[in-house]
């Protein structure tokens, strides 16, 4: 029996689709990705994507993982990590989205249609 994992990558096409969202779901994941980015204290730029950190709590850890998973179902070319960070002034959950130079510049696009602009 071969127990070998293959953890080799794979390069997905670059489409959101969108189909995989009943109307009310689709308008229900904009609103909450609008209620969730704005919401960051800080959005940072990282090599392949942007790092969005929020105030932790446990019911703000909890939105963001449920807003990966709901993400995840028309973007799954996109990687998405969580963690929670300590800092001076207090835990902080940290949502990295990240993918190719392609993949960056439409999470980039996004940001923009949704009025987030970088901030450290």
């Amino acid at each position: 029996m071969n127990t070998k994992l293959n953890t080799k990558r794979i390069d997905l096409p670059i489409v959101c689709d969108l189909s995989v969202f009943t109307p009310e779901e689709r308008k229900n994941h904009i609103d909450e990705s609008t209620e969730l980015f704005t919401n960051a204290k800080r959005v940072i730029e990282i090599k392949n994507g942007y790092a969005f950190h929020f105030d932790y709590s446990d019911a703000k850890f909890l939105a963001i993982a449920r807003w990966m998973k709901e993400d995840n179902k028309c973007c799954s070319f996109l990687t998405f990590e969580v963690a929670i960070e300590p800092f001076a002034s207090g835990k902080e959950a940290i949502l990295k989205i990240s993918g190719t130079d392609e993949m960056k510049k439409g999470i980039w696009l996004d940001l923009e249609k949704m009025g987030i602009q970088l901030k450290d």
